[in-house]
């Protein structure tokens, strides 16, 4: 019983800070898309990736919004689950790799921490650099946070079969010892026929 009561928890542990962060994330990007665009092109960040991510980042809070909602665009039942974790897993783990290959570099020559001693060429560029790293932060967590609630949720699953299986093989055992309680008619006699 105890078990079960910790189930939901390790799950809302995980799950609450990966639904902040599902809002957080796509915020974060436009407000670095605005201030870089701010920057008269001081620096040249790949628009290419940075939409990329916002526009996946935003897919996918409407989708967990309609889900929320009960407005299923698909029945989740008819996808096959053991195959759509690990691939779910792959792209998560891939793109914030492409995007930090293809945008590690926006800033120039301006370290990558942003620090204070820096010669910033203004107050607006040292914004840009920390919203920049704050950003590529929050997009890192993001993403591993997803990915373990993935992990967590397939182990979950595995161990809900598990039991599942267990339950079902004891009341089978039940239903046998209630078999050999119960005695079994006696064949009938002729005599007892005629009688």
């Amino acid at each position: 019983m105890a078990k079960e009561n910790k189930k939901p928890r390790w799950l809302y542990l995980l799950i609450v800070p990966n639904l902040i962060l599902m809002f957080v994330c796509p915020i974060l990007e436009i407000v670095k898309i605005k201030i870089f665009d701010k920057t008269n092109n001081e620096f040249h960040y790949n628009k290419g990736a940075e939409y990329a991510y916002l526009i996946f980042t935003l897919a996918v809070l409407v989708l967990n919004a309609l889900a929320f909602f009960g407005c299923y665009v698909f029945k989740i039942q008819e996808l096959n689950f053991d195959f759509r974790l690990p691939v779910t897993s792959c792209i998560w783990v891939l793109f914030p790799i492409i995007y930090t290959y293809f945008t590690i570099k926006d800033m120039g020559n301006i370290p990558f921490a942003c620090p204070e001693t820096y010669h910033y060429s203004s107050s607006l560029i040292h914004t840009a650099c920390e919203i920049r790293i704050i950003n590529f932060i929050f997009m890192w967590l993001y993403f591993s946070s997803f990915v373990l609630l993935i992990v967590v949720k397939w182990y979950l699953r595995d161990y809900e079969r598990v039991r599942n299986e267990e339950a079902a093989g004891s009341i089978g055992r039940e239903i046998v010892e209630v078999e050999k309680q119960i005695e079994p008619p006696k064949p009938a006699v002729i005599s007892d026929i005629i009688g």
